[in-house]
């Protein structure tokens, strides 16, 4: 480094003795040892010459030949939900539950929550095996219970919880969802994407403490591991369906007040949900974006660099597992293509819907994330966003959310028109 143009003011932070990736910072990096910080922000990347922006307020870090590396930006991170799965709910993943009756006995014993509801999450019956149903539908008469599954996308309730619920015996299958059935053909308590909102919608709301708890607890977790900026795929009104029901509005408020209060430290992007797994229309979308929800945190002074709603979230399909993603050819247990989760009575409406959705994103200048893991939606997807971009040429960045499968021909697409692709 030539003679300093950081005479002042010093650096916050400076990071010594370390080493720099290759192709990190604002000079070749190859042989760096050194990194400034000031006000949140890389000041210079460099060697010994560095010392000259200590100050006698500088915090000087010796990395001890360490590598120094920027911070973990997770592109698809359900932070609030994940938070409350931490530090809210039962534990009863597989390292904490080698079968469906020590699940089942754990919820036994497991002490309600101030509400009178036992919520838990972590079960994969690709692990434990069928019969989770069986295992919790008469656990605990007159305690609801709700088990979560690891993905989100299914949940299992028992007799209790349904009844609070006010699920019928002849419930109605939502568009995306699946309930299971009895051999006699009543709801057995599998509730999955679309359908979980018969129970999600029905759970008291977590208490707003409890919740902003949870949120800065699992704050710190993301710290701890090297976690400093992330997207939150999918807060708002249709969150109520999503997840363990943590994703709604009153969640959307929670990080605003902690960006104000300066308790927030994480980056965040997040998009809106205006709909839940199924159904999702152009009514629905428009409605939101009349709203001004996107606005939320204008105003207000909060540094869109730390927290802003950068987009809309859109369910096309569900996930390959429920058989609700959306496949060219057949597959799973019942041989079918799936279907878009998209309002319309057939495969052509659904797509004029999903092009209208995505325009609408579009023409209010905010960026579409759109759920889409079968290769046929996916491909629906890809076609929305070219048609909304070539209206005006803009780059709105939009993208393509898990992606699971694809065809040969997706990702040249993909990259001539400059979709994103989460996968």
């Amino acid at each position: 480094m030539k003679s300093s143009p950081y005479a002042s003011p010093a650096a916050d932070i400076v990071v010594v003795n370390g080493q720099v990736p290759e192709g990190v910072g604002v000079v070749d990096s190859g042989t760096a040892s050194s990194v400034a910080v000031r006000d949140g922000r890389i000041l210079a990347v460099g060697g010994a010459e560095l010392n000259e922006l200590v100050s006698s307020r500088t915090r000087v870090i010796d990395a001890e030949g360490g590598a120094i590396l920027p911070g973990i930006n997770d592109a698809h991170l359900h932070f609030v939900a994940s938070a409350m799965v931490h530090f809210g709910y039962l534990d009863i993943g597989v390292k904490a539950a080698a079968n469906w009756g020590e699940v089942a006995a754990m919820l036994t014993s497991a002490t309600p929550a101030e509400d009178g509801w036992v919520r838990a999450h972590g079960w994969d019956q690709v692990v434990l095996g069928p019969g989770g149903a069986q295992a919790l539908l008469h656990l605990r008469p007159g305690t609801p219970v709700v088990a979560f599954d690891q993905t989100g996308h299914q949940l299992l309730a028992n007799r209790t919880a349904m009844d609070a619920a006010g699920v019928p015996e002849q419930p109605r299958v939502p568009v995306g969802g699946v309930i299971g059935r009895t051999d006699a053909g009543l709801p057995n308590g599998l509730f999955v994407d679309a359908a979980m909102e018969f129970i999600t919608t029905a759970m008291p709301q977590v208490p707003p403490q409890t919740l902003r708890d949870a949120v800065l607890k699992y704050q710190t977790l993301l710290h701890s591991q090297g976690i400093t900026s992330l997207t939150e795929p999918g807060l708002g009104p249709g969150g109520a369906s999503l997840l363990n029901g943590t994703c709604t509005v009153p969640s959307l408020e929670l990080l605003g007040s902690l960006a104000e209060s300066g308790e927030l430290s994480l980056r965040i992007n997040a998009l809106l949900l205006f709909a839940g797994t199924g159904g999702i229309s152009a009514q629905a979308v428009g409605e939101g974006l009349a709203s001004g929800l996107h606005h939320l945190y204008s105003g207000r002074g909060i540094d869109s660099q730390l927290l802003r709603i950068a987009g809309v979230k859109v369910f096309a399909d569900g996930t390959p597992r429920s058989g609700t993603a959306w496949m060219s050819e057949p597959y799973g247990e019942q041989c079918s293509h799936g279907s878009m989760v998209v309002a319309g009575a057939n495969d052509q409406e659904r797509i004029a819907e999903l092009n209208e959705i995505v325009r609408l994103i579009h023409d209010a200048g905010l960026q579409a994330g759109i759920h889409a893991t079968g290769d046929a939606a996916s491909e629906a997807a890809v076609d929305a966003i070219i048609a909304a971009q070539r209206a005006d040429g803009r780059d709105a960045r939009h993208y393509i959310i898990h992606g699971a499968f694809r065809s040969n021909e997706s990702l040249p697409r993909l990259a001539a028109h400059g979709v994103g692709y989460s996968t």
